[in-house]
């Protein structure tokens, strides 16, 4: 009898330890809307960053969008919701032009990517934690370009 009640207490002790450590390590992966401009005139870059990330959240598949405007290039990579993972090819396509009309005078490079969607995350996270100058950050855009238009 005794026996049972220290396994009892101890399934319940378990249950209750291991429900409250289920929301931990989501950060990178989770629900992230954020855009960033390297350059040395932030307000009007930035502004202009920030009118395309909300461009792409209108569209209701959007889950989370990255966005890096540079001077000569944008990167914009993004996650939809699990329902739409079946139409992600069209779905950037449709981006992609949707980008090209609201912004004619950009170069915008589009991806649904998740190795493109986390390489944009860290490059914003270096930029605003100010570890990254504006021309390795520039590079560093060119670079997740070239990682973009690679054929795998």
């Amino acid at each position: 009898m005794k026996g049972k009640r220290c396994a009892i207490l101890f399934l319940a002790f378990f249950t209750a330890l291991s429900g409250c450590s289920q929301g931990e390590g989501k950060a990178v992966a989770g629900n992230m809307n954020e855009a960033a401009a390297v350059s040395h005139d932030d307000g009007e870059e930035r502004e202009k960053a920030e009118q395309m990330k909300e461009a792409a959240l209108s569209m209701k598949e959007m889950k989370s969008v990255c966005l890096v405007k540079g001077k000569k290039q944008t990167v914009l990579a993004f996650q939809v919701y699990h329902r739409h993972r079946f139409r992600m090819e069209k779905i950037q396509k449709d981006l992609s032009e949707e980008m090209k009309k609201r912004f004619p005078d950009e170069k915008i490079t589009v991806s649904y990517d998740f190795k493109i969607f986390l390489e944009t995350s860290r490059l914003i996270h270096k930029i605003r934690s100010g570890t990254i100058s504006g021309e390795k950050a520039e590079k560093e855009i060119g670079r997740i370009v070239r990682l973009n238009n690679e054929k795998t």
